[in-house]
């Protein structure tokens, strides 16, 4: 419980810290046994979860991690609300390409046919 209390502390101030995360954190298991178990307790809403919750003052949600070759490694800098920025700002420039597009060949074929 103390090394509880002390990785708590160490938490806390460092959420206090100026730095940008991803909101996702890896855990890993020394067996792999205890996985099932640990997503089994956390991810059903029991008291486990509930005294993590209390521990890290956020939400928790608990699923089960990707496999490592199913991760895009290169966007979790980005948060969901800058990737759907830039979702929205290139299918924008697409839509802008497009449509100087179909306006250039309508016009060619309107002045140039026969």
């Amino acid at each position: 419980l103390e090394r509880f209390e002390r990785h708590r502390a160490r938490l806390r101030l460092l959420m206090r810290g100026k730095y940008q995360h991803t909101g996702h954190a890896f855990v890993t298991f020394n067996k792999a046994s205890v996985t099932p178990e640990l997503v089994r307790r956390l991810g059903k809403g029991g008291t486990d979860e509930h005294r993590v919750q209390q521990a890290l003052g956020a939400k928790l949600h608990v699923k089960r991690a990707p496999e490592p070759s199913d991760v895009l490694w290169e966007n979790l800098q980005y948060s969901r609300r800058q990737q759907r920025q830039w979702q929205c700002l290139s299918t924008g420039i697409m839509c802008v390409l497009a449509t100087v597009g179909i306006f250039t060949i309508f016009v060619s074929n309107y002045y140039l046919a026969p």
